[in-house]
C-alpha cells in the first residue's frame, strides 16, 4: 500500500511540475469557430426573396413607403415592386399576358408586391485557405443571359454585368463587399459545338461554368447526362415574380426550374443551362430566354495581414502587431521556441498587436499570424504571415 501512495503521489506531482512549466499564454487562448468543409451552408449578404403576405406587415408597409421602393420596418427590411407591365419570356417577344410566365406564377398586372430582404444562404463548393468557392443555393432572380439575341459571350453579356453591378450593390454591404474576390475566370470554348467561349474574365459575382457543374470535388456529378439532385434548383417568389419558370407537369421535378450557367451553348448564339431534371446541358439554348434562372457565384476570401512585425518590449516580453485585414473577425497568434520548432497557438485577438510576456531573457522567439472570418457556426481561416522572431534582453 505503501509503495501505491509514493507511486501516485510521485505522479502527481510531475503533473503539477509539468504544468508549471508550460508557458502561461497558452492557456488563455480564445477558442474559434471550425472551418467551413464543402457541402456547407453559410449566410452572407441579403436580396429579397419571400412575398410577403401578412396584413399587418403589408398595411405597415403601405404607410411607410413614400418613394423608394426599399423600406425598413421593425420586423426587417422589404422591397416594393409595382408590376406594371409583363417581362416576356423571350426579349424580342412583345410584352403581354401570353408571352409571361408572370400571371401563371400568380403575379397580377398593375398590383403592388412586397418582398422580404432574407440572408442569401450559399454552398460551399470548395474550401481552401483563405477562400470559399461559394454557389446560390437558391435561383435569386430571373434573367436573360443577354437581352439582345445575338451572338454573345460571356464576357459582353447583359447577365454579366448585372451580376458585376445591380446585383452585387444589392447583396452585399460595403463591410461584406471587403470580403469578395476579383475572381479570374477562364471561359474557354464548347469542345463540342466549337461555340466561342470568348476572353477570360476578372469578376466579382459570376455563374459557375458547365466544367464546374460536372466537377465531382465540388459535389456534383461529372457525368453531365444524369440527373444529378444537386444539379437541380428552386426559385424564390422574388424570382417567380421576375418572370421565372418553373416545372408544374412533372411530379418528380415539380417546382425545379431551368438555370443559366456561364459556358457557351450549341452556337455562338446560345449559351448553357442546367435541366429542371438536373441534366448538365452545353447544346444550343437561346440567350434572350428572360424565364431562367439566376444562381450567383462568387469567392470569399480572407487575407494575409501585411505589415507584420515582432519586436522587443521589455527584458521579458516581445510585441507582434501587424495591420489589419479587411472583414477579418479576428487573428491567431502563433509561436515558436526554435526556428524548426512547431508553432503553439498563444491567443486568438480581435486587435492587430499582441504582448507575449513572461518570457526567458536573451532567448530567441519565432512568431507569425493570421486572419480568420467567422460566419455563424464556422470560420474562414487565412493564410500564415512569414515568421518573424525577436527576443527580450
Amino acid at each position: 500500500m505503501k509503495k501505491i501512495s509514493k507511486r501516485a503521489l510521485t505522479l502527481v506531482l510531475a503533473l503539477i511540475m509539468a504544468v508549471t512549466i508550460l508557458p502561461t499564454n497558452i492557456f488563455s487562448t480564445t477558442a474559434y469557430a471550425a472551418s467551413f468543409v464543402k457541402g456547407d451552408k453559410l449566410s452572407y449578404g441579403s436580396y429579397p426573396q419571400s412575398k410577403v403576405t401578412d396584413a399587418t406587415i403589408l398595411a405597415q408597409l403601405n404607410a411607410a413607403y413614400v418613394t423608394n421602393p426599399v423600406v425598413t420596418i421593425p420586423s426587417g427590411k422589404y422591397l416594393r415592386v409595382n408590376f406594371s407591365a409583363y417581362t416576356p419570356f423571350y426579349s424580342n417577344y412583345p410584352a403581354t399576358e401570353d408571352n409571361s410566365y408572370q400571371d401563371e406564377n400568380g403575379y397580377i398586372i398593375n398590383t403592388t408586391y412586397w418582398f422580404k430582404y432574407e440572408p442569401i444562404v450559399w454552398r460551399v463548393l470548395y474550401s481552401k485557405t483563405g477562400e470559399l468557392y461559394l454557389m446560390a443555393e437558391k435561383l435569386l432572380d430571373s434573367q436573360a443571359y443577354n437581352h439582345t439575341d445575338t451572338d454573345m459571350t460571356w464576357a459582353n453579356s447583359s447577365l454579366r454585368k448585372w451580376l458585376n453591378g445591380t446585383f452585387y450593390n444589392t447583396a452585399f454591404s460595403t463591410v461584406e463587399k471587403a470580403n469578395v474576390k476579383n475572381s479570374y475566370n477562364l471561359n474557354p470554348d464548347n469542345t463540342d459545338s466549337y461555340a466561342h467561349g470568348g476572353a477570360s474574365t476578372y469578376d466579382k459575382i459570376f455563374l459557375i461554368s458547365y466544367k464546374d457543374s460536372t466537377t465531382a470535388a465540388y459535389g456534383f456529378n461529372s457525368d453531365f447526362s444524369i440527373y444529378d439532385t444537386k444539379r437541380r434548383d428552386q426559385g424564390t417568389d422574388y424570382a417567380k415574380c421576375m418572370g421565372l419558370n418553373y416545372n408544374l407537369l412533372d411530379a418528380v421535378y415539380n417546382g425545379n426550374s431551368i438555370w443559366w450557367l456561364r459556358s457557351p451553348g450549341g452556337n455562338d448564339a446560345g449559351a448553357s443551362r442546367v435541366r429542371t431534371d438536373g441534366f448538365s446541358d452545353d447544346y444550343n439554348v437561346s440567350i434572350n430566354d428572360a424565364s431562367y434562372g439566376v444562381r450567383p457565384a462568387f469567392k470569399l476570401v480572407v487575407g494575409v495581414p501585411a505589415n507584420f512585425k515582432a519586436v522587443r518590449a521589455s527584458s521579458s516580453s516581445i510585441k507582434v502587431s501587424w495591420s489589419g485585414v479587411a472583414g477579418a473577425t479576428g487573428y491567431q497568434v502563433y509561436r515558436a521556441t526554435s526556428s524548426t520548432g512547431a508553432s503553439v497557438l498563444l491567443k486568438s485577438v480581435t486587435t492587430t498587436s499582441f504582448t507575449d510576456t513572461k518570457l526567458t531573457k536573451n532567448k530567441a522567439y519565432f512568431y507569425k499570424v493570421r486572419a480568420y472570418k467567422t460566419i455563424g457556426s464556422k470560420s474562414v481561416i487565412g493564410a500564415f504571415t512569414s515568421v518573424k522572431s525577436a527576443k527580450p534582453y
